[in-house]
């Protein structure tokens, strides 16, 4: 064996080594302060991951649920000081509850990471089984009847007054209309510009373009900014469409038929922005700077690929769709 080829072989299991060990020293664990709980009452879930500072872990998102359970609360992202300098500690809590008696499961949870390469690992949390009880009764006390429904006294008083007063306010009304139209000049009828009906689309990507010169979330107001985001792509999808977008949920929008008309991608890029846009505005998630600049950039590249979309079906069918 020549010294190019016991040099190699020797750096790779030096890389296999550490990749293996890299590897164990990435730990998953899921807590939770109870495991039997009545209807409604809620669940602190923690979930903390022990890791080396070098590998990048990508940390789940949840939205609405666990499993079967309904999430509350979701607090932010916390980073727990260690004494190992090389060590990091992360970990998130959650409340949940369930408004259905019966025993319920929070799943595993997995963590995705690399570790060089394209070979990608994960690891995982061990499940957690829930009990919910519904209220106890106390069969010790005595049984009551139910009360007989109690006849509310007639009194048509009230109502020969609510008649008297409705006649004298049309008496008023009456008097002043003929007032007003009996001194009314007619004055010459003004010429009225004709109405511009502005695309759905030019709206739209004007209304993307000011909100970004504005720099709201530069500025802290996080919130506010994709407030204005989605209620800017949500009127688009309104006017676009004919949807009532402005009074759907998330999920109603994505689950919504119109999306057959969409590519899968755009679909993605919708569901990325609303979800997104519903953890900080409902969960006081902190967007990272990346987050917000990709919401936006996403938000004026659905709205080019489906005005887009929507001329060549235009051209393609001869008409308006």
């Amino acid at each position: 064996m020549n010294l190019k080829a016991y040099i190699y072989g020797l750096l790779v299991l030096l890389l296999s080594f550490t990749n293996a060990t890299a590897q164990q020293d990435v730990v998953a664990k899921m807590t939770v302060d109870t495991n039997k709980i009545l209807i409604g009452q809620p669940i602190q879930v923690v979930l903390q991951v022990s890791q080396p500072r070098s590998v990048n872990i990508n940390w789940p998102l949840f939205v609405d649920s666990m499993g079967k359970m309904e999430i509350l609360e979701i607090h932010p992202l916390d980073t727990i000081p260690v004494e190992d300098a090389n060590v990091l500690l992360r970990s998130q809590t959650f409340s949940i509850t369930s408004f259905d008696s019966g025993v319920y499961k929070i799943p595993e949870v997995y963590f995705d990471y690399e570790l060089g390469g394209d070979k990608t690992f994960s690891t995982y949390t061990d499940p957690i089984f829930i009990e919910v009880f519904t209220v106890p009764v106390d069969t010790t006390l005595a049984i009551k009847d139910i009360q007989p429904i109690l006849d509310a006294p007639t009194d048509l008083t009230w109502l020969l007054w609510v008649l008297i007063g409705y006649h004298v306010l049309l008496l008023l009304l009456w008097l002043v209309f003929w007032r007003l139209n009996k001194n009314k000049k007619k004055e010459p009828e003004e010429i009225k510009a004709p109405i511009v009906l502005i695309p759905a689309h030019v709206t739209a990507l004007e209304a993307l373009k000011s909100l970004e010169a504005e720099k709201v979330w530069q500025d802290g107001k996080m919130k506010l900014y994709f407030t204005r985001l989605t209620d800017i792509v949500r009127i688009y999808i309104e006017e676009r469409w004919m949807v009532g977008a402005q009074e759907l949920t998330t999920d109603e929008i994505l689950n919504h038929g119109f999306l057959r008309l969409i590519d899968p991608t755009g679909k993605e890029d919708l569901e990325k922005i609303l979800r997104l846009a519903d953890l900080v505005k409902f969960a006081k998630w902190d967007a990272i700077p990346s987050e917000c600049e990709l919401s936006m950039l996403m938000a004026v590249k659905f709205v080019n690929d489906t005005s887009a979309n929507q001329i060549k079906l235009e051209a393609e069918r001869g008409g308006v769709i």
